[in-house]
């Protein structure tokens, strides 16, 4: 229900907001550390979370905002409901460095 406005933005647009917000509570809700993570400006965090909070209605600000995310993310994995990400979620992506040709 918290997130489910989020879901639901991300495969009408094919936008990150999920993502977005997942990454900002694994960095412990700085911005900063979130744009070097989605390798992505943080005027561009900035601007999905606050589609996030017109979306959904809860501030990543606020301890509840972030609290209510949280659960709400915790709960699509305990249900099994995937969500589209970006290529680093995708099936069969790895971590770490990208091999470059010679």
């Amino acid at each position: 229900e918290t997130v489910e406005p989020l879901v639901a933005y991300d495969e009408q647009y094919e936008t990150d907001l999920l993502t977005t917000v997942a990454t900002f509570l694994e960095a412990d809700g700085n911005v900063a550390g979130t744009a070097q993570r989605l390798f992505t400006h943080r005027h561009t965090v900035r601007y999905r979370l606050e589609r996030v909070r017109e979306l959904s209605g809860l501030d990543v600000g606020s301890t509840d905002g972030r609290e209510k995310l949280s659960l709400g993310l915790k709960a699509m994995r305990v249900l099994g409901i995937a969500h589209r990400g970006g290529p680093a979620t995708e099936a069969g992506a790895a971590a770490g460095r990208v091999p470059r040709g010679r």
